[in-house]
């Protein structure tokens, strides 16, 4: 009778205090919060829970592997009601998920036949704009294949896209030897000067010394936020570490109002955008590969700086 969709990762002390006389919440308590976005009315109140029922409700749980290690222990008593109805859905990355059901299913990445569609499907959508896309298309196909490590990390669609915007660089195609940090490298300039453009900016004929210059405190910033988000062991960074990175990088908002949108990171947004402050927001780098990337990047930068990275250092001995 009802579809519930239940983020998991909202399941916050922020989000949900504890009550008062240890009450605890409950399923309806649940349903207020997460499928209306406003108040409801005494009339409507009456009228839900007169015909909810959480045993003819599917539940759709999504991320449990985000909260199984940190659910708080206030809302223990309701994460365990959701685990026990009858009709749910959940997902879960498959190495955090102990529980056992019936019916598995499992997003895999591209197939090596997916890589190849994938990239001909590309670059025949660019043929009016390049004179030799099919060519393009057959030349990065036989590029990947010869790369190993490369033709590993394109199984990832985001990083095949990437790749695809890549390819008419010319210093990418010509790279003989190309390593999965010189990918990562090339994929995050390409994206600095996506980022560069978006005040309609010529930045095509900047240098990389430029680019990396001018992104210098966007890319501090990513660093930063994969550094502790990793420390703190999640992929799901809070608003705490958004204003954290933030504050020691020094990095303003109203100076670089979409170092949030360069198309690194994503957020959780349940409203629309302009309906809620972004540092209000959790966010997650679009896929794990880019937040390992990043931490590398900071934990080069703390090596080399040892004096002023100390506790960086600490954590990783």
């Amino acid at each position: 009778e009802l579809l519930a969709l239940i983020p998991l990762r909202r399941l916050t002390t922020n989000r949900y205090p504890p009550l008062s006389n240890d009450q605890k919440y409950s399923l309806i308590d649940l349903v207020k919060k997460e499928i209306f976005s406003y108040d409801l009315s005494e009339s409507e109140n009456k009228l839900l829970k007169k015909h909810f029922d959480a045993k003819q409700t599917l539940w759709i749980l999504d991320g449990y592997d985000e909260i199984v290690q940190n659910v708080p222990s206030h809302l223990e008593f309701l994460f365990e009601q959701l685990i026990k109805t009858p009709h749910h859905i959940l997902t879960s990355r498959p190495y955090q998920n102990v529980l056992t059901y019936h019916v598995q299913m499992e997003i895999t990445s591209f197939t090596d036949e997916n890589i190849e569609q994938y990239v001909k499907q590309f670059f025949d959508q660019m043929k009016d704009e390049l004179d030799n896309s099919l060519s393009m298309s057959q030349k990065l196909i036989r590029f990947l294949k010869i790369n190993r490590s490369i033709w590993g990390v394109a199984h990832i669609p985001v990083n095949l896209e990437l790749i695809c915007s890549l390819w008419s660089n010319e210093d990418f195609i010509e790279a003989k030897e190309l390593t999965i940090t010189s990918l990562y490298t090339m994929m995050i300039e390409w994206l600095c000067r996506r980022y560069l453009s978006m005040p309609n900016k010529k930045v095509q004929s900047l240098s990389k010394d430029v680019v990396n210059q001018r992104c210098e405190k966007k890319l501090a910033f990513l660093e930063n936020l994969a550094f502790n988000g990793m420390k703190s062991n999640t992929i799901i960074l809070r608003p705490n570490l958004l204003r954290k990175a933030l504050k020691e990088e020094k990095v303003s908002l109203h100076n670089h109002s979409h170092i949030l949108n360069m198309g690194v990171l994503k957020s959780f947004n349940k409203q629309g955008i302009n309906t809620q402050i972004e540092t209000d927001k959790d966010h997650y780098f679009v896929h794990l590969s880019f937040q390992e990337y990043f931490t590398a990047r900071y934990l080069i930068k703390a090596l080399k700086d040892s004096s002023t990275y100390q506790e960086e250092i600490k954590s990783i001995q």
